[in-house]
């Protein structure tokens, strides 16, 4: 009888994925951002970076009977930043790189 037997899936996939550039530029100014004299200091931060990014992941299933399966699997992540530049300013003046 078919119906009695017990099934066995295994599934496995990968998902690699680069990004070619990722830009984030994020502004705060000096309203929101004093020294500690209590000066106003806006601050500029410009960052820009390349990315790999991978998932890999294996899953099994069993169903011993129509009423009793088993389901299990694993994942792993990777992330590379492959090259990364960031540049702090404070109005035109370069302060760092």
């Amino acid at each position: 009888d078919l119906a009695s037997v017990a099934l066995a899936r295994l599934r496995c996939g990968n998902i690699a994925k680069p990004a070619s550039v990722l830009r984030y530029d994020v502004t705060i100014p000096g309203v929101l951002r004093r020294d500690a004299g209590g000066n106003t200091r806006p601050l500029r931060v410009d960052t820009t970076f390349r990315a790999f990014r991978n998932a890999t992941y294996v899953q099994g299933t069993w169903q011993a009977t129509q009423a009793l399966g088993l389901s299990g699997g694993l994942r792993g992540d990777y992330y590379d930043f492959l090259s990364g530049r960031s540049c702090f300013a404070e109005g035109e003046r370069d302060v760092g790189r």
